[in-house]
């Protein structure tokens, strides 16, 4: 999992595609992108500073934690 990023663009780009972790509605391009500083959380080049990073979710208001956001597993059906 990456430690650094450029820019927030570069979060929401890594976050495309994936479920909210409460309803499991797919996040969008128009989420919420949220962060406060947070010494275990990323480096954004772009703030200067680690961060902690979550989107909200457009349906259901979540807010969803970039770490566990980029765990999730697509389980493949056979």
């Amino acid at each position: 999992m990456k430690e650094v990023y450029e820019s927030l663009d570069e979060v929401v780009r890594d976050v495309m595609g994936k479920e909210c972790l409460r309803c499991g509605k797919p996040i969008e391009n128009s989420m919420e992108l949220g962060f406060y500083p947070h010494e275990g959380g990323w480096f954004v080049k772009s703030l200067g500073m680690k961060v902690w990073l979550y989107v909200v979710c457009q349906n259901c208001g979540y807010r969803n934690s970039i770490w566990k956001l980029l765990k999730q597993r697509k389980v493949l059906q056979s």
